[in-house]
């Protein structure tokens, strides 16, 4: 798996420090962020490296913000409420957003396979055409 972003990428968009300490757990936010995001994508399909960087930041940003996808919390006399939900998990939007190239197809439709030089199928002789 190909890493879309690095601790210091995150560092530098995310606005916060980045020291010894606080590298591993954010490499490890990064990975499991990717791999979510990786599990609404096509298999084998690559983003946009600039959209995959700014999708996979803002991931990993809201769940390390708010881990526990709270919707406020009270300490005291003090009330913090949060405007999103926290957590690892991918948008629609976020999802359209890493897949705007692709094509897809507009209707289904069906293709027959025939070969009339072949003679037999399976060791019966084949009918032919109908």
């Amino acid at each position: 798996m190909t890493v879309w972003a690095t601790p210091e990428e995150y560092a530098l968009r995310a606005g916060v420090g980045l020291t010894d300490s606080s590298r591993p757990q954010i490499s490890a936010l990064l990975e499991d962020a990717e791999a979510v995001i990786r599990a609404h994508l096509p298999p084998a399909y690559e983003p946009p490296a600039p959209v995959a960087r700014a999708i996979l930041i803002k991931v990993a940003r809201r769940s390390k913000i708010n881990p526990g996808g709270r919707t406020s919390k009270t300490v005291g006399s003090t009330a913090e409420s949060y405007d999103d939900r926290g957590g690892l998990f991918v948008t629609e939007d976020e999802v359209r957003a890493l897949t705007a190239g692709l094509t897809r197809p507009s209707t289904a439709y069906t293709v027959g396979v025939a070969d009339p030089g072949m003679r037999q199928v399976g060791g019966a002789p084949w009918p032919g055409p109908r």
